[in-house]
């Protein structure tokens, strides 16, 4: 296995926490959006 450098090793965990990060704010925004239309169902 090629040692990686501090730089790719840092790009990598970078990368990664912008993508988990961007699953959950998209998580986040389908959860509010179905709760506002149940909420608007159900009024």
């Amino acid at each position: 296995m090629k040692k990686l450098s501090y730089n790719q090793l840092s790009n990598i965990t970078g990368g990664a926490l912008l993508t988990s990060g961007a699953v959950i704010g998209l998580g986040l925004l389908a959860t509010g959006g179905a709760l506002g239309v149940w909420a608007g169902i159900n009024k």
